[in-house]
């Protein structure tokens, strides 16, 4: 990268730029809107475009540009990551949280004894401290608490979702379920 940026990088860091713009700009429509909706396709065809990209160095017996290293550096980058965040968010005393599932983009965390207001500022708090704590492109958002959470496996979970203290002083409730 000192010498010269390599092209796969250089797209897959854009997509996924622009994947997140993307994502912050649909939360100032209703979900409803068309807008809303067409937001919401294309940042998901960006996230399958990523994944592809992943499986096209990967799949070695009909990738078109198979290398094996490429495809298992970010299937261990992604572990590794998760890990060390773990690591990281149970370590802080100040937080008293436990990482109860953690995906290679994703984790969900059980902070005890904590109001969802609470949650959700001890939650900013983490995805700053965790986004310091990483290289660049690297960062960790925070999206919501569920409160209370039903978590039967991976990607399959409900319960009520709260994004930010205003939805929560306004006791504007939404019920938001994956894969049940």
């Amino acid at each position: 990268k000192h010498i010269q940026e390599g092209l796969l990088p250089i797209i897959l860091k854009e997509l996924l730029l622009t994947r997140i713009m993307i994502k912050h700009s649909m939360k100032l429509y209703d979900k409803d809107s068309t807008i809303y909706k067409t937001l919401h396709n294309r940042q998901l065809g960006i996230k399958l475009l990523a994944n592809v990209i992943y499986g096209y160095t990967s799949a070695g017996f009909s990738g078109r540009m198979p290398n094996s290293n490429i495809g298992d550096s970010i299937v261990a980058l992604g572990k590794q990551i998760v890990t060390t965040t773990q690591q990281f968010i149970e370590s802080n005393s100040n937080w008293n949280a436990k990482v109860i599932y953690g995906d290679t983009d994703s984790l969900f965390i059980s902070i005890q004894n904590k109001s969802p207001i609470e949650a959700i500022e001890i939650g900013k708090e983490m995805a700053t401290a965790i986004t310091n704590n990483n290289p660049q492109p690297i960062k960790l958002q925070f999206e919501k608490v569920y409160c209370p959470l039903i978590f039967s496996s991976k990607k399959h979970y409900g319960g009520y979702k709260w994004e930010s203290k205003e939805q929560i002083e306004k006791n504007e409730i939404q019920f938001d379920t994956k894969g049940i």
